[in-house]
C-alpha cells in the first residue's frame, strides 16, 4: 500500500490502512506515534506476530519539514510474514 504522507493526518486514512492490512494479511495492525521528552520521535506501524528487523519505523525528520508540515513524499507500507512490516519514504 502506498499513499502521500499528508494522508497520515486523517483518522479515516489510518482506519482504512489498518482495515485493508488486516483483510490482506489476517493480522491486526497498529499505528503508533511515539515520542520522548516532549518531542515526536517517530511513526511506527506494527503487525501482530514477530518483527524480525527494525523496518517498521519512520523518523520524524523524514516525515516533517522544519516548519512542521508533512513532506511531499509517499509512504510505502509492505508486509512479509517472516520479517514483519517494512516502511519506505520516497
Amino acid at each position: 500500500m502506498k499513499f502521500q504522507l499528508n494522508c497520515l493526518d486523517s483518522v479515516h486514512m489510518i482506519s482504512a490502512l489498518v482495515t485493508k492490512a488486516y483483510r490482506r494479511t489476517g493480522n491486526k495492525f497498529f499505528v503508533s506515534w511515539c515520542g520522548s521528552k516532549g518531542y515526536l520521535s517517530h511513526l511506527e506501524i506494527s503487525a501482530e506476530g514477530s518483527q524480525a528487523e527494525d523496518t517498521n519505523r519512520v523518523w520524524a525528520h523524514e516525515l516533517f519539514t522544519k516548519k512542521g508540515s508533512f513532506r511531499k513524499r509517499t509512504l510505502i507500507v509492505s508486509y512479509c510474514h517472516e520479517s514483519g512490516v517494512h516502511l519506505v519514504v520516497k
